[in-house]
């Protein structure tokens, strides 16, 4: 079952160590600058300078870094100027208290604001193990890979929305039109992603995303198991040869049935 799903870079910036100046970024018609930090204690706060309004449903998001920019974090339990509600204007202020933050300890921090827009999932960078089988000499293969940070949707793009950008069906399991676009090759999976401003993601980024923070295992959710204590399938796919009822969907279903992975991302 081919499926379509898009993702748009995180913009570079310039970044800035705890209680000095610098930065900017822009991102999705958001320009953040002047940027500092300062800390009192367990506490850091960070001022920014915002001009562009957010457009409806995205979001404003403080991420931090613990190597030198290499990847970034989103700060999901800080306070303030963050989220869906900012307005534009200077000196907007966030708080983060570091109360069991021991591992950034002896660390030169370093901050971005991010706009996240509506659908979209800000995926921390990190590394993974990649493994293959080498063509020729029939072997398995292990590498390393290191990734930023990058947006993605957070689904697969349903048949509504690749109708309304392309203007026509694609699917072979029509009647859903929350149900992830199928049967579409790559050359319009990407004249769809470069219409709405973004594209697609490489190998290496589906699978990080799609292993949602695990480095291992088979399935993205960390047990070999297929199913959950509620003898419930934890994905829509083919588990049993023939067999495709079994997970309890025929077809395909909608793109938000089933739990997401630990980046937030479904299906």
């Amino acid at each position: 079952r081919q499926r379509q799903m898009c993702i748009r870079d995180s913009m570079k910036t310039n970044y800035i160590l705890i209680g000095l100046v610098s930065c900017l970024v822009a991102l999705s018609g958001q320009t953040y600058k002047n940027v500092r930090a300062k800390q009192d204690g367990l506490s850091i706060t960070v001022q920014y300078d915002m001009a562009g309004k957010l457009f409806r449903g995205d979001k404003v998001a403080l991420t931090y870094s613990i190597d030198n920019g290499k990847t970034y974090s989103v700060i999901a339990n800080a306070d303030g100027d963050v989220g869906s509600n900012v307005l534009p204007g200077k000196n907007n202020e966030v708080n983060w208290l570091l109360i069991d933050k021991d591992f950034i300890i002896g660390k030169i921090l370093n901050f971005r604001m991010v706009t996240v827009p509506e659908g979209m999932v800000y995926v921390d960078g990190g590394q993974f193990t990649r493994t293959g089988i080498d063509s020729k000499k029939k072997e398995k293969t292990e590498h390393s890979i290191s990734l930023g940070s990058f947006l993605m949707d957070e689904t697969e793009v349903t048949q509504r929305e690749y109708r309304h950008i392309m203007g026509k069906y694609a699917s072979d399991y029509t009647g859903c039109m929350e149900c992830p676009v199928e049967n579409v090759s790559w050359f319009d999976a990407v004249s769809y992603a470069r219409k709405v401003g973004k594209r697609l993601p490489t190998e290496a980024e589906w699978e990080y995303a799609a292993r949602g923070g695990i480095p291992s295992g088979t399935y993205p959710w960390g047990s070999p198991y297929l199913l959950n204590d509620r003898a419930c399938f934890l994905a829509n796919f083919k588990p049993l040869r023939g067999d495709y009822a079994v997970d309890q969907a025929v077809y395909t279903v909608e793109a938000k049935s089933y739990f997401p992975n630990d980046f937030n991302l479904y299906n």
